[in-house]
């Protein structure tokens, strides 16, 4: 090959480079629309948006969605014995293309899970492309368990483990809501503090769980809700004479502050009022900020303490790039509303709102209408555009205004 072809050649390249490297972050005028349900997002560090989509995972970019990957789908037992899916609850960036995510569990913890996945590349791509004129060969795909929270959580529990059993849990509290008595898991939202190193909010476990190197342990486990004005714990149904359940916390999500520790946002389960057809009432959740290199720990306690309250069904937060701190709430009128219809609470609308930890306070930037349904999730992407997952049955992704 002459110089001028070889110049004209390799010119023509990098154009090709360039040109591709340019479609990554998605168009904030835009909205995404999916099947669902989908409970997650993530901002990859090139600007795509990545979804949980039931089983898949897909990127949105500006010149449109693609699937990147799927996670193995397990059916077994749910509530009341009906035989459900499991599917993505969590998900995290560790990579323009790799990923981690949880995957939800059945009855019994049975299919709990934390994957991470790096989905190859197809032929056409910009790597593949780069790499064949390196002679080299496309990555092939990669899906690995990290975490096998399944049997983390029937092999610790049933024995008195420092965590969700001993204190204030009674397994047969599950059987009125459909499951067997014994112990429970569903991993939901997850924050990676490096690739080997992520922090699972466990929904069903009440606890915040910690893989390294895929070994799990319990960083702490949270109370039963309490009323704010009393401190009493709340009743959700009398087991018998002798023994009330409790209200559970329900931790969802999780991320790091830009102090290092660790901050957990609780649902909170049925109430009381639930059963009757009343909403649930209003301000009893809260933001939590644990000492970070800790295990074990007792929420609430000296190294665990609530640094926002009176919010209601946290189901996501994430600090933003002016340090305070982002928060859903999926519903004002509590999470049974969403899934029991016949019990005719109605839906009064979810919320996104900015918070100041340091000063307990809250403000809401999006919802305010009660326009907001069931929004399930943040993140901001590398150009500071905040995105939200809104309707998690019927999913759409969407730029908001903060």
């Amino acid at each position: 090959m002459t110089r001028p072809a070889a110049t004209a050649s390799i010119a023509a390249g990098l154009i090709l480079f360039s040109g591709l490297s340019l479609a990554s972050g998605p168009n904030p005028d835009e909205t995404f629309t999916f099947t669902g349900p989908a409970f997650d997002i993530a901002a990859t560090p090139s600007g795509s948006i990545l979804i949980a989509d039931f089983d898949t995972v897909r990127e949105i970019r500006a010149n449109g969605v693609r699937d990147l990957a799927s996670l193995p789908v397990v059916f077994d037992e749910a509530a009341f014995g009906e035989i459900q899916p499991t599917f993505i609850n969590g998900l995290e960036a560790v990579g323009n293309r790799s990923f981690l995510a949880s995957r939800s569990a059945l009855d019994l913890a049975v299919g709990g899970a934390l994957f991470r996945v790096n989905p190859g590349s197809s032929a056409s791509s910009v790597n593949c492309i780069r790499r064949a004129m390196l002679g080299k060969s496309c990555p092939e795909e990669k899906k690995t368990i990290v975490a096998d929270i399944e049997s983390f959580t029937l092999g610790n529990w049933p024995v008195n483990a420092p965590g969700q059993k001993p204190g204030w849990k009674n397994w047969a509290c599950e059987a009125p809501g459909g499951f067997t008595p014994g112990p429970q898991t569903n991993p939901y939202h997850i924050e990676a503090i490096s690739r080997n190193d992520i922090l699972i909010a466990d929904a069903a476990g009440n606890t915040l769980l910690r893989s390294r190197d895929g070994d799990l342990e319990v960083v702490a486990t949270f109370d039963p809700v309490v009323d704010p004005d009393t401190d009493e714990r709340l009743v959700q149904f009398p087991l018998d004479e002798e023994t009330n359940c409790p209200v559970e916390p329900v931790p969802t999500s999780i991320d790091v502050g830009p102090d290092g520790a660790f901050y957990v946002g609780e649902l909170n389960g049925s109430t009381a009022n639930n059963f009757i057809g009343e909403p649930t009432p209003f301000g009893l959740a809260s933001v939590w900020r644990l000492e970070p290199g800790m295990s074990n720990l007792k929420c609430p306690s000296d190294d665990c303490v609530k640094v926002v309250t009176g919010l209601n069904s946290i189901i996501d937060i994430e600090f933003g790039p002016d340090g305070m701190l982002y928060v859903v709430e999926y519903e004002q009128n509590g999470f049974l509303a969403t899934v029991a219809p016949d019990l005719g609470i109605g839906l009064a609308g979810g919320r996104v709102k900015r918070c100041d930890v340091s000063e307990n306070t809250c403000e809401t930037i999006a919802g305010e209408d009660g326009s907001l349904l069931l929004p399930g999730a943040i993140t901001f992407d590398k150009n500071d555009n905040l995105w939200l997952l809104e309707n998690v049955f019927a999913p759409a992704v969407r730029r908001i205004d903060w």
